[in-house]
Parts: C-alpha cells; structure tokens; sequence
C-alpha cells in the first residue's frame, strides 16, 4: 500500500481511538475564570455561572463555582458576552458588555448578597485587559482593527506590526501580498511559525513548514498572535497565529471590500543619489487590488449557519533594473482567488461540528529579479498547473460544564509548477532542447542587449534554474480533553500530522551558459530530469498541560512528548542527457526521532485586583520539522556541476582546447567536445554525498526563558517590559572524515577593501575528490553556539475611541560556529582568520526596534489609522569572491608584498571548485540604514439603518522614504549597487461595507 494510502487507512481507527481515549490538542481557547464571594468576603461554591453571546450557537455555556469559589467557562468564541451568576438565596449578580478577545483569560469576580433570584445587581464598565492566570503574550486584532488598519489586509502582514516580530521583506500596500514574507520572534527560526484557523494548524510541509496558505481576510472575526509562553498544546516556539473563523449567524450578515492602487498613485523616492549609485528605477507596482466579499447567517436558526468569502487579489509589480524589449519596466504580473465556504451545524446543545473548504488557484506570469530577460528568463506560474486548498473538520462537546472534547482534521495542498515562459520549454532531446539554452553573467550585465534602451540582461534565452515542479500534501489529525474546576485545570493533547511531498526538475539541455565578462567561462550541469519524494509517516505530539490557582499565585506546568518519523521514498528517474536512469530503495527512519519539551510558567497577581502581573517562563521547544532531514540525505536530489566551457574543441577529458577548428566552435551553443571535466566527484551518483551520524543525529531545540511585568494602568490600557533569553542546542556541524587542518596550505592575500593581510587555506591537490561528510550534533558550547538576548517595553489599550498597540525592543543575536574541524577557513584558533566565526569574541551591538500602531475615531465618525514600524538595518558584509579554477598574478592592492602569494588553482573542499567567497568584514563592522515606515490611513464612516459604508485612503510608505534594502556587497565595481529598494510613497483607495 502506498504511503498516503497507509496513512488514511490507519487515521480512521486511530482518529476514533483517540476521540475515546481523549489524548488532545487544545485549541487558543478564550475564557471566564474568577472567584465568587458573598459580603463577608467567605467564598461561595455551587454558583452556577452562564456566559451568553450572539457569537455562541448554543446561546449559553455555564460552569459551576468549586469548593475554592473558582469557576471556568472556556473555550468561548470571541465577542461580546454578558456573564450571570446565580445561587439559590442571593441576588443574581449580572455583568453586561463584556468584550472577550481571542486566547484570553478574562478575570471576572463577583461579590453576591444575600436576596432573592428575583432581584439582580446589574455592574456595567471596561473589562479588565491584564491575564493574570497565563503567562503568554498576545495580541488580538478584532474585526474593527482589521478594517481599519493600513494593511494588506493579511495575517503575515498584520504580524510585522508585532513588537520583536521580524520579517524577510517588507510590504508596502500590498506590494508583497502575492508571495511569502516569513516571520521570526526572540530569535526563532523561520521554521518555528505555526499557523492555526480555529485552533486546527494549517502548516504546509514546503520548507519545514515556515510557507503558508493564502486566506481571505474577510473569513477572520478575529486574528490572534503569540510570541511569548506558547504551551505544550503547540510544538514551535516562534509566532503563533490563531484565525478565529466567521461562522455566520442566526441573522444574515455581509461584507465588501473593494480598494487597490494605481501605478500613477505613486511617489518616486530614486534619489539622484541612488542613481549614482547604479540604481536605474526602483521597485514599484503597475497596479495593486484586493476585492473581498463575504456573507453568512442560518440555514436553520440555532442549529445550521453557513458563511463564505470571495476573494480576488493582484498585483503587478514592477522589477527594478528589468526591462522588455519595448523598453517599458519588467513587470511581475499576478492574481490569487480564495474561494471559502465554511458551515457550523449545532448538532444538540452539547455537541457541534464546523467545517471548511478553501480553494485558491494562484498565477504568475513573470517571476523574476533584477537584470533578468522578463520574456525568455523569467519563470511563470500558470494556475492550471496548480491545486491549492486548505480545508479542516471540528468537532466540539460539551460533555458537561467541566469537561470539553474537541477533534479535528485539517490539511494544506500546495502543488504549483514553476516554469518557462511561452514557447521556452522545449520537447526533451529535440534539436531546439539543446539550443534554447538558459544564459547567465557571473559579475556583469551579459552580452544580451535590449534593442530599445541597449540595456544589458545578466539572465537571458531561457531558464536559469531549472523548471520545477512541487507537491507538498500535509494532513494533520487531532483532539483533545480539557477538564476545569476552576482552581484546577488540565488538558491532554494528541496530534499526527502526515503527508507526502515531491519535488520534480527539468531544464533546457540539462545544462546553463554561464558567462564572464561577456565572455563564455563555464557550464552548470544539472542532473535532469530529476524527481523525489519523501513522505512524513508521523509528527506526533501527545502533551499533558495542567495549570493550579493557588491565592494570587497559577502555576503553568506541560510536557510534551515529541514523535517524528520520516522516511525516503521508493524512487525511479529517467536518464538525462549526463546522467543514466537511476533508482532508490525506499529508507525508512529518516530520521526517528522522539523528544521531550517541558513547558513551565507562572503568573503571579500581584496586588490580588488584576490588574499587575508578574510572569515567568521556561520552555523547551523543537526545532521546526517536517522533510528537511530526508530530503538532505535522499540520493537523488537535484545536484549540478560547473565545467568549463569556452564555446571552442577540448582535448577529450580536460579543459585544454585542442586547435582544431570545428563549425560548433564559436556558435554560443554548448556541446558536450566543449566542456571540461567534472569538478564534483558526486555528480550523478546515487549515493549519500552528506550522511547522518550513525551512532544518531539528535534534533535541534531551543531553551527560552523570560521574565515580565504587565500592568493595568488605568481601565482600557496595561503596559508591559519583559526580558527574553533563548540558546540554541544540538546544531548541526559537517565534518568531512578523509581531511583535516593538515590537509590545508595557508595562503596570504590582501584585502582589496583595506589592505589588510588575510590568511586563508587551499586544500592540498592530492586531497580532492576525497569526500566522506558525516553531519553530527555540536555539543560543545564554547565552539558552537546560538544565543539569543532581548528586552521589550509593550502597551496595548483601548480607550477615548482609540484601539493601539506597539512596543520597544532591543536586543542582540550572538552566533558561535567554530567546530568546523577539517576546514581551517571556518575557525578561529586565536587568530581572527576569514569567517570570524566566534561573535562571541566580536562587538555585537544590541539594535533597536519601535513599532507602534491603532486607530482613532474623531468627532463626524472620521477614524485616523496609523501604522509605524522601524528597525535596525541588518548586517552587511563585504565579500570577495575568487575564482579557484584560475591562477591570478594580481590580487593585491599595489604591489605584492614579500612572502606574499597568489591563489594556485585554489580548492576549496574536496570534489568542488568554482569560487572561494572571502569576508572581507567582521560581523557587527557594519550595517544597512536604518528602516522607517509610517502607513496612515483615513475612513469615513456612514450609517443607514444596519449598513455601515466606509470610504477610505490609505497613504503607505508617507515619508516616501527609498530605503535601499538589498544591495551588490561583492568586491568589484557593482560593490554597493542597489539591487532592490522600499517601495515609493504608495496610494490606495477602497469602499467598504457591513450589514
């Protein structure tokens, strides 16, 4: 039986098993907690406690008071609730307008008199915004600041606004809204994110899981982050996003949301110092629109609502440095649509089953960068080459007002195919196959010009990377048991995620030209066709988390226990044009993994009115996970090998041309009489070129640790300063076992940045193409190391017709990796050599970040919105890249010194040749600009019966601020050279409406 075919087959019994025996995962519940006490302050158990909401489909959920007084109603939807507590011979004690965010714990007490049922004490105001019993930290956005925050209008947007969330790009107005931006937080991986629609996690399996779904933002009621205290309910210890779904309602409800930009609302912020600085036009966009329409309510009153979204996406941007032959800007061209249909069905009061189903074709018409041929180089996506959906099941009882049941399944398909644009993919091994062949300039603009502005591509005649194909599937089961008293709760947590994942390559002539100085210098030869497939039997989590109230004090104590196990599958791949058939018996334990991360907290209420907080956290989490591991070790991954070629007749075997004068010399055309030996031994077999340790290669985790204060300052607003620590432990080091520091010839040469005197080491000639790498766990902590320190000064209120939340952080990432015990180039034995690979030993300075962002409505219901972000620029070296297959005579500055060499045929690791990449900086030298971005936004809301309209511009980037954000940092004469900046000043117009 196939694997995913074993895998359904074994989920129906186990999903049932796990039901019965109650093993859990634990949804982002939000909740009442609080104590009940009568006038003499004596505690009162046996009051019963009713939360009631028009967002609850049952009306009402209920708990009773404990022998302590302590009560609990969890796993309550967010929204606005009225709580009433009620005991035979007193007052009914009733607290109105209570607005409850998504995973909060919201203290709520009551002092009852003695009366009768009939009388009630009605008590009205602010709830409270401090979580005294949980030591996490979050930020829930409501639907109310999802509209009306200058935004794209998404979830990983929306995150950059999260004080310590740190992004890989930047959006300005959506500019980014049609491809991944991947979060950090307190130095986690990108690969720690986890992703959640109503509890259910909605990870792919691209990436270790840090790629995610598309989702219609009209779908939210609302969006929850945590980055800090994640339980043991949940395995990354990066952000961790909960969607909390509309579900309709007893009455119809809608939405629409209609705005987009037009490329003539934009500023331009190429200054003429950019210009001199080699940057012809910078990023902008041709057109940017979001249209997002939703609608729900009953197909039967409390018993079956549905809702469901459209929505469309675009945006075409413009590439900086990139041109079509008509000399009009490169331009990205790309839509998404989200199809969702959602349904709720309250099955008896008890018990109740949500569903969902999310489809969203995705296309691409030019996925390119800078000095790119947009109409033969560029890759395209085309949506009928492309499944994607997101879809989940849930399942919720109420077995009484202490113990909860939930189940779920959900899954994440991402197919999509990354190819050539029309006309450039040719049939294998016809006669156009071998002559439309990908083109690429190693150092400058390539001999390809554009006819109207003589501009010269880097990137031409096809495919500079090959076509690729990927199929990722990820199912993940769960459920879960939650029990409550009030003063005790437990929970108990079961989750299987699983799935298959291929990946699939191709190109023109298994082969690309590659150019130097316009001059023909080498081949890279790919081992297409290429096809693998791995496949996760299990990531399997079984947690137990309890949480004790004791006084003032609540004790958070979990431990998760973590079972992962993936295997390489059977695999069959066609021969290609270098390389003959290949196949591979299917590897199981790839790896076998079981761990376990304790997870411990405690929340103490400080002056017992809950208002001040003091927490503290330690936590151990996993690194993310899903086929990394196997596909590192499968045999048939994709490989290359660079060779020379100089367009004219080799002597058979080498790269020395042979004199004779053949029609092919000179034809810009690669024939296999053109092309040298091989530089990498590995090319093409099947074997483990890298294999784990045999005794055992353990999985990589984090220890955080945290410290804070959170304090009410007055109804609406708390503040908060916390102290972060997270060290990374069982990191990966590669040690080839055939060489070690004696198999190196140190060799000086000067710096051409500053003169300075650098020892690097070539690896002696009768050591190559000896290859046996072994990956092993680091364990000692003075030779590698990853060591994470930060502080952060929150606030978060809402206030005066304001909602807002930001912060301060400041903090610094120290990185060790000196046990590289073979290569001399990679450690630091007393003597700063290239790679600087203690930081430990270096400045790091510790760089800043502010972020604060909200609305605010003025009088004539006008809302001012805001959004500010700034940060420290990043690292940026300067790097030296040398040629190792060419002996140079001068690479000094000025002349050679004495004893000083030049670079013999420099080889830089066993089985490879090509460049050798010197650093030319230490870490911490020196650093990009500092990065400000200021979004302002202004609505104008109208009111006609139960339709609110709301017209609104939104101004992103206001400070048209040209922020260069990635520039040329190789020695030579593009050093410096802007290849991508902030997009300009940015204008976007947009309706919307809710009934």
């Amino acid at each position: 039986m196939h694997g995913v075919a074993k895998a359904r087959a074994v989920l129906v019994s186990s999903f049932v098993a796990a039901i019965l025996l109650a093993p859990a995962i634990v949804s982002a519940q939000s909740a009442f907690s609080g104590i009940v006490r009568d006038t003499s302050g004596a505690v009162l158990p046996g009051v019963t406690v009713e939360a009631s909401s028009p967002v609850l489909i049952e009306k009402t959920r209920a708990a009773v008071t404990d022998g302590e007084g302590r009560y609990t109603i969890t796993d309550l939807r967010p929204g606005t609730y009225v709580v009433v507590f009620t005991l035979p011979g007193f007052n009914t004690f009733r607290r109105d307008g209570l607005e409850l965010p998504t995973n909060f714990v919201m203290q709520i007490n009551a002092d009852m008199r003695v009366g009768s049922l009939e009388e009630s004490i009605t008590v009205t105001g602010d709830a409270p915004v401090v979580d005294v019993q949980s030591t996490q930290r979050t930020q829930v956005l409501n639907r109310e600041l999802l509209d009306a925050l200058p935004s794209a209008r998404n979830y990983s947007g929306l995150a950059a606004l999260m004080p310590g969330v740190r992004m890989s790009n930047t959006d300005v107005g959506g500019n980014q809204q049609m491809e991944q931006i991947y979060m950090t937080v307190h130095g986690s991986r990108q690969t720690d994110v986890t992703v959640q629609v109503d509890g259910l996690q909605l990870n792919s399996l691209m990436n270790d899981g840090q790629v995610q779904a598309y989702y219609s933002d009209a779908a939210n009621a609302e969006v929850s982050y945590q980055t800090l205290g994640i339980g043991a309910e949940t395995s990354g210890g990066g952000v961790r996003i909960n969607m909390i779904p509309n579900e309709g309602g007893n009455r119809i409800k809608g939405s629409a949301f209609a705005g987009g930009t037009n490329g003539s609302w934009q500023a331009n912020n190429v200054s003429d110092d950019l210009k001199a600085r080699g940057l012809t036009v910078g990023e902008r966009v041709d057109h940017i629109s979001d249209y997002n329409f939703a609608i729900g309510g009953p197909f039967k009153q409390d018993k079956l609502w549905y809702f469901t979204t459209f929505r469309r996406i675009a945006t075409n941007e413009l590439v900086a440095n990139n041109f079509f032959k008509s000399g009009e800007q490169g331009m990205e061209d790309q839509w998404i649509y989200n199809m969702l249909f959602r349904t709720t069905w309250q099955i008896s009061q008890k018990n109740k089953l949500t569903a969902y189903y999310d489809r969203y074709p995705k296309f691409k018409g030019h996925e390119m960068g800078a000095l790119t041929d947009p109409e033969t180089a560029a890759a395209r996506r085309d949506w009928r080459h492309a499944i994607y959906y997101t879809g989940s099941v849930k399942y919720t009882s109420t077995v009484t007002s202490r113990l909860l049941l939930e189940a779920g399944y959900s899954t994440n398909i991402e197919y999509l195919f990354i190819g050539y644009q029309p006309g450039m993919q040719k049939d294998r091994g016809a006669p156009d196959w071998y002559t439309t062949i990908g083109k690429v300039e190693t150092l400058n603009p390539g001999t390809a010009v554009n006819p109207v502005t003589g501009y010269k591509y880097a990137a031409w005649d096809g495919r500079t990377t090959p076509a690729n194909g990927i199929d990722p599937k990820k199912y993940v089961a769960s459920t879960s048991m939650s029990y409550v008293t009030g003063s005790h709760n437990i929970k108990a947590g079961f989750q299987w995620g699983f799935g298959s994942y291929v990946l699939e390559y191709d190109v023109n002539g298994d082969l690309v030209q590659r150019y130097r100085n316009g001059l023909p210098d080498q081949v890279r030869i790919y081992n297409t066709p290429q096809r693998s497939e791995e496949f996760l039997n299990g990531d399997v989590g079984i947690y137990i988390q309890d949480q004790w109230s004791i006084n003032r004090l609540t004790v958070n104590g979990g431990l998760r226990v973590e079972n992962f196990h993936a295997q390489i599958s059977d695999q069959d791949v066609a021969a290609g044009r270098f390389i003959g058939a290949r196949h591979w018996d299917k590897t199981e334990c790839m790896p076998c993994w079981t761990d376990f991360a304790p997870r411990i907290g405690a929340s103490y209420d400080l002056f017992g009115n809950a208002r001040t907080a003091v927490k503290a956290t330690f936590n151990k989490y996993m690194a993310g996970q899903t086929l990394s591991y196997a596909q590192r070790y499968n045999p048939l991954r994709i490989q290359s090998d660079d060779r020379t070629w100089r367009d004219i007749d080799f002597i058979p075997g080498t790269a020395t041309a042979s004199g004779r004068v053949l029609p092919t010399n000179g034809d810009n055309i690669a024939q296999e009489n053109e092309i040298g030996p091989t530089n990498n031994l590995a090319f093409g077999l099947p074997v483990f070129a890298v294999r784990p340790d045999p005794d055992g290669l353990h999985r990589e985790y984090d220890l955080e640790s945290s410290l804070g204060l959170q304090h009410e300052l007055f109804r609406g607003l708390s503040v908060s300063g916390s102290w972060f620590r997270r060290s990374t432990h069982n990191e990966r080091r590669t040690d080839n076992l055939l060489v070690n520091f004696g198999s190196y010839i140190p060799v000086d040469v000067v710096s051409p940045l500053d003169g300075q005197v650098f020892t690097t080491f070539t690896l002696d000639p009768n050591k190559r193409g000896q290859l046996d790498s072994v990956d092993f766990n680091s364990t000692d902590s003075a030779k590698r190391s990853r060591v994470y320190n930060g502080f952060e000064l929150g606030m978060s209120g809402r206030l005066h017709g304001a909602s807002f939340f930001g912060g301060w952080t400041f903090d610094n990432l120290v990185s060790v990796q000196c046990d590289s015990v073979d290569n001399p180039n990679n450690y630091i034995g007393g003597t700063a050599y290239l790679g600087w690979c203690d930081q430990s030993a270096l400045d790091i300075p510790y760089r800043h970040e502010f972020k604060l962002s909200g609305s605010y409505t003025i009088p004539w219901d006008i809302q001012v919105n805001a959004a500010f972000q700034s940060y420290a620029g990043p690292s940026r070296g300067t790097f030296w890249s040398i040629a190792t297959t060419t002996t140079y005579a001068a690479n000094c500055v000025g002349p050679c010194k004495p004893g000083q060499l030049v670079i013999p045929n420099l080889i830089t690791a066993p089985g490879t040749a090509g460049t050798m990449t010197l650093a030319l900086q230490a870490p911490g030298t020196d650093y990009y600009g500092r990065q400000n971005q200021l979004d302002l936004g202004f609505r104008k809301l109208f009111r006609v019966g139960r339709y609110t309209y709301s017209g609104q511009a939104d101004i992103f980037n206001f400070t048209n601020n040209g922020y260069v954000k990635t520039e040329t940092r190789t020695w030579g004469t593009s050093l410096g050279q802007p290849t991508s900046n902030l997009q300009p000043r940015t204008l976007r117009l947009a309706v919307q409406m809710r009934f």
